[in-house]
């Protein structure tokens, strides 16, 4: 059914902005852990993530957790298309959302938008594009994945490559100033997306009814 009521489609927009909002604050953690630390080994031991190890149990004497970086790499992008689904929704609240099913479609979709102008637009651009952060180019360039790979992998879980890929992470757990650097950035660059997700889907009450700064987004 092409036609849909407006109010679904902003409620589907709330709710991805939400979990992007969500991904958004986790980067964050994770940065300020890495920009003090150098890297993010010891960021299940701290605090709220204590009781992560607890359950998972303590990785082996002497290595790092890497399963903080394989989260935090695929928040970075599960985050971005999560903000950039919302975005569809918003933008075309009175027919059934036609977001693209690939990564790089939905991307391509933004950045030829009208409303692409803002700090947002900045960071999404900086992390999908060619001038990535070099320890994520790297990482993606060892890994031998695209993002839409990386993304499909973490969420099916069945790559016969997927635990192989420690020795891509290592930047991520063993590079004191490149990882402070990285971090630093990272948590400085992501913050202004973390508000502008929270922001958006505060301006859409539970009944779906965007405020002013949502409603502007639509397109003819």
């Amino acid at each position: 059914m092409e036609a849909q009521k407006e109010n679904f489609n902003h409620k589907h927009a709330k709710s991805s902005w939400m979990s992007a909002s969500d991904d958004f604050t986790l980067i964050r953690e994770f940065a300020e852990v890495g920009a003090r630390e150098g890297s993010i080994d010891s960021i299940m031991k701290e605090g709220k993530y204590g009781q992560f190890l607890a359950v998972a149990g303590e990785p082996p004497q002497g290595m790092s957790d890497f399963r903080s970086c394989i989260t935090l790499v695929y928040a970075i992008y599960n985050g971005i298309e999560l903000y950039l689904k919302a975005y569809e929704y918003a933008a075309y609240p009175e027919r059934a959302p036609k977001a693209p099913p690939k990564f790089c479609d939905l991307l391509a979709r933004y950045q030829e938008a009208p409303w692409k102008k803002d700090d947002c637009a900045a960071f999404i651009d900086r992390y999908t594009g060619k001038d990535a952060p070099e320890l994520l180019q790297r990482f993606l360039k060892a890994s031998g994945l695209s993002v839409e790979e990386l993304l499909v992998m973490r969420r099916q879980i069945n790559n016969a490559n997927f635990f192989s890929l420690l020795e891509s992470y290592k930047p991520l757990l063993y590079s004191p100033e490149e990882g402070k650097e990285f971090f630093a950035a990272l948590e400085r660059e992501v913050t202004p997306l973390m508000e502008d997700s929270q922001a958006k889907y505060k301006d859409i009450d539970d009944d779906g009814v965007p405020g002013d700064v949502v409603a502007a987004l639509a397109q003819e």
